[in-house]
């Protein structure tokens, strides 16, 4: 069980770095929205849109697996009380859901746009 912690921990902290090194690369020089982008200019776009959809990726399996341990901890652990135990099934849901519609509304955002 504490290992899928330590996995659901690390995984969110890579898609953070992930989409925070998207800060340090430097935009190439672009003069007018209307003429032909250099290759240099679609090099960094493409690779904006990359690191923004590894983040989001690994992110969301980040959160997956920390419900994973929520849904875990529930089911077997018979001792707790059955509010403990409803709490542990119903927040992680909550969470999930809540987690879906920010991604679903930001995440495009996030790969588009640098």
């Amino acid at each position: 069980m504490l290992g899928l912690v330590v996995l659901a921990s690390v995984l969110m902290l890579a898609g953070l770095v992930v989409l925070a090194s998207r800060g340090l690369i430097d935009r190439p020089g672009y003069s007018s929205y209307y003429q032909n982008p250099g290759p240099d200019y679609v090099a960094w776009l493409h690779t904006m849109r990359i690191l923004g959809f590894t983040g989001g990726v690994l992110l969301s399996a980040g959160v997956l697996v920390a419900l994973m341990v929520g849904f875990v901890g529930a089911i077997f652990r018979p001792d707790l009380p059955e509010g403990v135990r409803r709490a542990m099934v119903i927040g992680p849901t909550a969470l999930l859901i809540a987690w879906m519609i920010v991604f679903l509304i930001f995440g495009y955002y996030v790969i588009q746009n640098p």
